[in-house]
């Protein structure tokens, strides 16, 4: 009994240690927990302390780096203008205009001749020497003057007028300082630009630049767009005054970091346009080796006042490629090509947007590699892939080539650009579906583009005398008509000479030397 007892006794006494034992032990672990969370609370808050301070500095460095921006942009800004005014501008004599190929293309097409099999010719060639152009930025930032607009922040800022309009179809509307817009000039002499080039300094250009350049890289305009793009700008604020237009235009590019100048004679005003390739017709001017073209102004020679030193954060060169597709308004126009191949008749159907001939219309006349390279809109090459992809099926190289020879050479009517137009107009791939007729270049741009982008095959321009075609190069060794550049054999391919296929180059052209036009994608 007493056993029994004790033994209870050490149970109870056991089961009290125990309950003990398990309160001391939550204890303990509440005192570790809040010990622990406290100290991580502690670092946590030293943490953010830091962090504030970090982010403290940073915005102070921010400021410091903003107000010395300011006083540095607003120093160059003054030295300019001082420039402007003070040096003595220069009467220069315009250069002889650059002009294109002058020979006369055929009004007619010749069809090819069915003859017993003749030897096929290495027809001589000259490449042309091709100038590396620098990638073009995919944002002027990448200049100095662009990469440091620095603006007042958006919550600071006063609420502004908002300039509206519409660029290739799509609706725009652009914050803006209204006292943008001056007077009609009384006349024209480097005074009146200074005093420009001053009262545009002491506004708030740089916000208004950073909301147009946003806008420039959303609709992903290249260099030519671009200009076009404040051109239209200045025209809307300035009223279409024509001077004030010119003097807008030139202060946003050479703001944008565009080497461009300014010229005057007499009344008016010239906007003397760069550019890495030659533009052909324009007159232009030659300063430090470069020519200046000038857009906006008549055929007639004449010499302009230009200023010859540079705004030091101007420094690009215009590049008039096409190396990615602009983004204009989501309108479709549909066309069916038709032609007959191999005793057999097909139906292409295309689709393309007809709000980008907008910027093709005025585009200037360039090196030909320009519209070889120019990348056409996802709206025409998603509709030629679809249409033309099924078609190529279990065609061989051989096959392909011949059928897109045929697609080119039978689906368009044929007319000179001087007989369609009245001035040689190249075209971009999109042109050659919205106007109804075309030429050899026209035809030669597409079908390079066809063979590039559908067969994967390497294709050069061929440049004659008042002609323009291509060659191939073909993975596998065959006969015909051949060019040899750079130890590689192409053959010639003609989308013009109707009912030829690749190798046969036109009678009239066999014994002709042609230059090379590379193209580079």
């Amino acid at each position: 009994m007493i056993l029994k007892q004790q033994i209870l006794f050490f149970e109870v006494l056991n089961q009290k240690n125990i309950e003990k034992y398990t309160i001391m032990k939550k204890n303990a672990s509440h005192l570790f927990c809040l010990f622990f969370f406290t100290l991580i609370n502690e670092q946590r808050k030293k943490f953010e302390e830091m962090l504030n301070k970090q982010r403290k500095d940073m915005n102070n460095t921010k400021k410091e780096q903003q107000k010395i921006f300011k006083e540095f942009r607003k120093l160059q800004d003054k030295d300019f203008s001082k420039l402007l005014k003070d040096q003595k501008w220069k009467l220069v004599k315009p250069d002889s205009n650059a002009i294109e190929d002058t020979k006369p293309k055929p009004n007619k097409i010749p069809n090819v001749e069915i003859k017993k099999e003749e030897k096929r010719n290495n027809i001589e060639i000259q490449t042309i020497p091709r100038q590396e152009l620098p990638p073009m930025p995919i944002l002027p930032y990448t200049t100095p003057t662009i990469i440091s607009v620095m603006v007042t922040p958006e919550k600071q800022r006063k609420e502004l007028p908002k300039l509206s309009l519409k660029y290739l179809d799509i609706n725009v509307q652009i914050p803006y300082p209204d006292n943008f817009k001056i007077d009609k000039l009384k006349n024209i002499n480097q005074k009146v630009i200074a005093q420009y080039w001053e009262v545009m300094t002491e506004k708030d250009y740089l916000y208004f630049l950073q909301q147009i350049i946003k806008l420039r890289v959303e609709m992903q305009l290249n260099d030519w767009a671009y200009y076009r793009f404040l051109e239209d700008i200045g025209e809307q604020i300035m009223e279409k005054d024509k001077n004030l237009t010119t003097l807008f235009t030139w202060f946003m590019l050479l703001q944008s970091g565009y080497n461009v100048k300014i010229g005057f004679e007499a009344d008016n005003l010239y906007l003397l346009y760069p550019a890495q390739t030659t533009i052909f017709r324009n007159t232009y001017y030659r300063i430090d080796k470069q020519p200046f073209y000038v857009l906006n102004a008549p055929k007639a020679q004449m010499q302009v006042n230009i200023y010859e030193n540079n705004f030091p954060e101007a420094k690009l060169i215009p590049n008039l490629s096409i190396k990615k597709e602009p983004k204009v308004s989501s309108e479709v126009n549909t066309k069916t090509l038709k032609f007959r191949h191999l005793s057999k008749e097909y139906a292409v159907d295309v689709a393309y947007n007809p709000t980008i001939i907008q910027l093709y219309q005025n585009y200037p006349l360039t090196d030909m590699r320009i519209y070889f390279e120019g990348k056409p809109t996802e709206m025409v090459v998603n509709s030629l892939e679809k249409s033309l992809k099924e078609l190529l099926k279990g065609k061989n190289e051989w096959e392909s080539v011949n059928f897109l020879l045929a697609f080119v050479q039978k689906s368009f009517q044929y007319k000179t650009d001087q007989e369609q137009f009245g001035i040689e107009k190249p075209f971009f791939i999109e042109e050659i579906l919205h106007y109804p007729f075309s030429d050899c270049e026209d035809r030669s741009v597409f079908f390079a583009y066809l063979v590039d982008k559908l067969l994967g095959l390497e294709v050069v321009g061929l440049d004659y005398p008042g002609h323009i075609a291509t060659a191939v190069k073909f993975t596998q060794e065959l006969n015909g008509d051949f060019v040899m550049h750079n130890e590689k054999k192409y053959l010639i391919c003609d989308p013009t000479y109707i009912g030829a296929f690749a190798g046969e180059a036109m009678t009239d052209l066999k014994n002709v030397k042609a230059q090379v036009i590379e193209i580079v994608r």
